[in-house]
């Protein structure tokens, strides 16, 4: 990978990055493998607002704008408090969002305020998982293609 054009705008050295095409500022390697999370197949990020869980992403859009292939799984720590923002999802990949459990069992709470906490609008036909969230505001996810929903609260 060093020999790669590092260009992601993660801020790690390109010298010792191990993902030098997706932003992964936490550099994870959970397989032990070389290649960072990101780059694996498929790719993983990890968001959280708590600098302490080591996110390479502190907003949820941030990760679901980030290049990388479809297939990408991005894990959502509770962090220091819900989420306000609303998740466009418009790009024609595939996307598997997980909230994550801390050690006080805090939920991953995505707040849309008066718009919809997701909002997916990518190409039919293309899975789309959200598994383990606590959804606020005036909808949950607003779509109008089919999706995989695994314990998702109101």
């Amino acid at each position: 990978y060093q020999d790669q054009p590092h260009d992601d705008g993660d801020g790690v050295d390109p010298i010792t990055a191990n993902c030098p095409t997706s932003a992964n500022s936490s550099q994870r390697d959970l397989v032990g493998n070389g290649v960072g999370d990101a780059c694996d197949l498929p790719p993983v990020l990890w968001v959280s607002s708590d600098p302490a869980d080591d996110p390479d992403f502190d907003v949820v859009q941030d990760a679901a704008d980030a290049p990388s292939r479809s297939g990408m799984t991005i894990n959502v720590y509770p962090g220091s408090g819900p989420y306000a923002e609303r998740v466009l999802l418009d790009r024609v990949q595939s996307f598997r969002i997980v909230g994550l459990d801390n050690e006080f069992e805090d939920p991953v709470i995505i707040d849309g305020g008066a718009a919809a906490a997701f909002d997916v609008t990518t190409a039919a036909g293309l899975p789309m998982r959200f598994e383990n969230l606590t959804l606020w505001g005036n909808q949950g996810i607003r779509t109008d293609i089919d999706l995989d929903v695994e314990d998702i609260a109101p």
